[in-house]
């Protein structure tokens, strides 16, 4: 019946949904196209670009998250290209970022964290590197800051803007690639990364069956 069309385009228009990750916007940001960004002659071309390209790869029920550093006071300045840019947006705060929870509303963020955060169990996203990833073979981490560098940890990958044509990546694209490379955190007992590193306390253990 009419219901069950209703349900079920509803779950087709769903599953189209996607999920989007980036960085590093830095929006009204005068001196990035000095020193960076040097195909920009003025921040209003900048903005304008970013917001184009980003306008044109998510839709408006799509989810972005945003890894840090979205731009420049004055907040009033700000919000005119941050609202206008599609979809659901999640904020993780950059060092940058110096608002708070309610501006960051105010600014189109329906979400905000301090990261770093788990995305799932195999993937953390932060504006920093995050520590949590190094020598840790059950996760990549996601991450901006550092503008045009690159890790030389290989579980590290930098989505500054500016790296990723201007506009934000697949989730997907890091899911395949944590699924690929991050080793399986259900290991068989006594070959768990921390078996070196606990013992068993035989008296407790014996109490307990008293």
């Amino acid at each position: 019946g009419l219901a069950k069309r209703r349900t079920s385009t509803f779950r087709k228009e769903k599953s189209r949904m996607a999920i989007y990750v980036t960085a590093d916007l830095h929006l009204n940001h005068k001196g990035i196209i000095q020193f960076e960004r040097t195909q920009f002659k003025t921040v209003e071309e900048h903005n304008s670009f970013i917001v184009g390209n980003w306008n044109n790869t998510v839709a408006k029920d799509d989810i972005v998250y945003v890894l840090g550093d979205v731009g420049f006071t004055p907040l009033e300045e700000l919000k005119k290209w941050t609202t206008s840019l599609k979809g659901h947006k999640y904020l993780v705060y950059g060092n940058h970022d110096r608002f708070t929870n309610a501006q960051a509303y105010a600014l189109g963020f329906e979400k905000t964290f301090v990261g770093p955060i788990y995305f799932n169990d195999k993937i953390i996203l932060c504006h920093e590197p995050a520590m949590e990833g190094l020598n840790n073979p059950y996760v990549i981490v996601v991450h901006g800051h550092i503008h045009n560098g690159k890790m030389s940890l290989s579980n590290y990958y930098n989505v500054n803007i500016a790296r990723t044509g201007y506009k934000p990546m697949k989730m997907d694209i890091f899911k395949t690639t944590a699924e690929a490379r991050c080793k399986s955190r259900r290991e068989m007992f006594m070959q768990e990364w921390y078996k070196d590193y606990y013992s068993f306390d035989e008296k407790a253990q014996k109490t307990e069956r008293k």
